[in-house]
């Protein structure tokens, strides 16, 4: 399995605090099935770490590695920071490649969204939306998720909502994005190795029951086509 989204990189933002949390994180992964990790540091008003960062602590993480853990550069951007990018070529891409992980605030005009994801698009960027069934707007109104979702968005179901561990309400909300297929792939989103951990498997076993062996393609075949820069269709 291939983990999109991940907060393992120590003490770069709210994720894990030191290399010896991070390599707990990283071998429970791997023992979860996980072979690559795209580790991807909040990228906002708060915490922003450049690629040059990322790129160096993802190599002090490996040099601490026993595993056979492919890492790999990626980000989880504020969409207000990608907005106040002077070029946005220079904002950290998901292993280099043309997928931009966003993250939404909990309120936001739709419009001026989709304004800004075609204007994105147009510069050669695809976008990908982290945990849409957690943003409050897009939980009232699944439609807006589904109109970003026609012009070509990927949705990034958190794996602990798919679970039940966000509450029954996020996970009712997560079933009806997959089951509606505005969803393309399950992330851990994972932050310690004690509460929020890289663990994927038990999200897949439970979306392969609301949606059938579909849900494999969700943790192996599309995030494979995203870190190799191929395209997805939705």
């Amino acid at each position: 399995m291939i983990d999109l989204h991940c907060h393992l990189l120590p003490g770069i933002d709210d994720g894990a605090p030191d290399i010896e949390t991070a390599v707990r994180m990283a071998e429970m992964a791997y023992r979860d099935g996980i072979t690559t990790i795209v580790a991807t540091p909040h990228l906002n008003e708060t915490w922003r770490p450049g690629r040059s960062l990322i790129t160096e602590r993802i190599a002090e993480l490996k040099e601490r590695l026993t595993i056979p853990l492919t890492l790999l550069v990626g980000a989880d951007i504020a969409l207000s920071h990608l907005l106040a990018a002077d070029d946005p070529d220079t904002v950290v891409r998901i292993n280099n490649s043309r997928y931009l992980m966003i993250e939404l605030p909990e309120v936001f005009d739709p419009d001026i969204v989709e304004e800004q994801v075609f204007r994105f698009q147009r510069k050669g960027f695809s976008i990908i939306l982290s945990h849409p069934e957690r943003i409050p707007l897009l939980m009232e109104k699944p439609e807006l998720l589904a109109r970003l979702v026609a012009r070509g968005c990927l949705g990034q179901v958190t794996s602990s909502s798919v679970t039940g561990k966000f509450g029954r309400h996020i996970q009712a909300q997560a079933r009806r994005l997959l089951e509606k297929q505005l969803v393309h792939v399950i992330g851990t989103d994972a932050h310690s190795d004690v509460h929020r951990k890289p663990i994927l498997s038990s999200a897949f076993e439970t979306a392969r029951q609301w949606i059938g062996d579909a849900a494999r393609d969700l943790v192996t075949t599309v995030p494979e086509k995203i870190i190799n820069d191929r395209v997805v269709e939705t």
